[in-house]
């Protein structure tokens, strides 16, 4: 009978990817997560009241969105650090116990942290699960390394955005390059905000959050992103093209149509073929030809509907709340330079490189890539990968991956390297914002996993500081 590797749990593992705005779990192996569920916990706001009702001492995730009302709701997460442990360690109590309804001691735990968590995160976590939870093991994977292994790479650049934040994370071999990281505080719940303060302008209140979580949910399902400008510039111009091009043609076509039917009146009367041709030749060339590559992205009036039944119509802010995510600046244009980049890029002379576009999320995957080694550009701009929900809007995979390119060929460091533009490639998978689910549970499945988690008996002995060693 073969033994199991040390760090090996008799029942697998279990996966918590903890976020801002929502937390998934389940178990290595699977599918995909078996719960998504809201990163709340709430507390009664008159607690005597609340005793003698029978409520409980407190609520986590759907029941804490769904009793809003009675409670006062907080997240115990911002920006992936933990903010609120006491909830924290009731959410995942509640989460372990009664919705997985596992028993720790069986089972390796792993967990999520961001790139350049802190070192006191990744002690409380350790011995939260150890103490409180008396867990077999545990790993506390950086989320945007477990995304990437979603898609079976070790090396690329992650551009992650979720809620609270954006963030471009060089990954090689598997170690995130955190001092090469860029982040932007412009990600999903802005583009919310953005679409609420157009929907105010237009005499909808949408305040209470009910109404915002309907609002983000049509958010999601109906907003879309048009084609960076410099393709829109060059579709346009090249229907006009075809259009003056086709004008031409149908016009000698008309002038033709018209010398067959003089001749035809001359001859033997009107030829109703011959004038039903000039009709139409004429119409042709009055008209214009929309080739339907070039066709703008469909901007018809839908609707969504808010809980009381009001129905709130939605047309061109479908294309315009996403274009705050390419271009920082139009979130609060009067604070422009709050939310501009701060990371740099320098030309071959050593001068600050100032694109013609506008900076958005573009810059941080090719701001990031440019800090690191040269040699390992090439390698980070044909693996970029998308992770976060707010990445999931149509259309954001094609214009990251276009003005990625612009951005490149504008800031060539050699003639040489314009080969390099045709290898820009941004990857993409389905439900990406399962992504570091996903790579943590094939993480899981792999013969070196019982050697990066932390055991019982190595936490017995080196105490928390051992988490430094095994959560890089």
């Amino acid at each position: 009978m073969t033994s199991s590797p040390i760090g090996a749990a008799p029942n697998g593992a279990v996966l918590i990817d903890g976020g801002a705005h929502h937390v998934r779990a389940g178990f290595a192996g699977e599918k995909g997560p078996r719960l998504d569920v809201p990163a709340l916990v709430g507390r009664p706001r008159h607690r005597g009241i609340a005793m003698a009702a029978g409520m409980k001492e407190y609520e986590t995730g759907e029941e804490a969105l769904v009793k809003q009302g009675m409670l006062s709701v907080s997240a115990p997460i911002h920006n992936g650090e933990v903010v609120r442990w006491d909830d924290m360690e009731r959410y995942w109590t509640q989460l372990i116990f009664s919705e997985l309804q596992v028993v720790p001691e069986n089972h390796s735990f792993i967990t999520t942290q961001p790139v350049n968590a802190s070192a006191r995160q990744k002690e409380r976590t350790l011995e939260l699960f150890m103490e409180t939870f008396n867990a077999h093991s545990l790993f506390c994977g950086t989320s945007q390394v477990l995304s990437l292994y979603a898609y079976g790479l070790t090396t690329g650049l992650v551009v992650d955005s979720g809620k609270e934040r954006t963030i471009a994370v060089p990954v090689h071999e598997g170690y995130p390059l955190g001092r090469h990281a860029v982040v932007s505080p412009i990600a999903g719940g802005a583009l919310t905000h953005h679409l609420y303060q157009q929907l105010r302008h237009e005499g909808f209140s949408l305040g209470t959050e009910a109404e915002q979580v309907v609002l983000n949910h049509a958010k999601e399902e109906l907003c879309f992103v048009r084609p960076s400008p410099s393709v829109r510039k060059a579709r346009e111009e090249r229907r006009m093209q075809h259009t003056q091009r086709y004008q031409h043609y149908a016009a000698a076509a008309a002038a033709s149509a018209g010398l067959l039917l003089q001749g035809s009146a001359t001859n033997s009367g009107a030829n109703p073929n011959a004038a039903a041709l000039a009709a139409a030749a004429a119409a042709a060339a009055a008209g214009q030809v929309v080739d339907p590559e070039d066709a703008e992205e469909d901007v018809a009036e839908e609707y969504f509907c808010l809980p009381d039944g009001q129905q709130v119509p939605l047309r061109d802010q479908k294309w315009q709340t996403p274009e705050v995510l390419f271009d920082f600046t139009q979130y609060d244009p009067a604070n422009a330079a709050r939310y501009e980049p701060s990371a740099k890029v320098y030309t071959e002379m050593g001068d600050v490189y100032q694109p013609a576009m506008a900076k958005g999320i573009s810059w941080l995957p090719f701001a990031a890539i440019h800090k690191c080694e040269a040699a390992l550009r090439p390698q980070l701009l044909r693996n970029i990968v998308l992770a976060g929900g707010t990445m999931g809007l149509r259309g954001a995979r094609q214009r990251l991956e276009e003005e990625v390119a612009e951005l490149y060929r504008g800031n060539l460091l050699s003639a040489n390297e314009g080969a390099g533009v045709s290898a820009i490639k941004v990857h993409d998978i389905p439900r990406r914002e399962y992504s570091a689910w996903l790579g943590g549970s094939m993480l899981a499945r792999t013969s070196m996993f019982p050697h990066l988690v932390v055991t019982r008996q190595e936490y017995e002995e080196e105490g928390t500081h051992v988490a430094h060693c095994k959560f890089l």
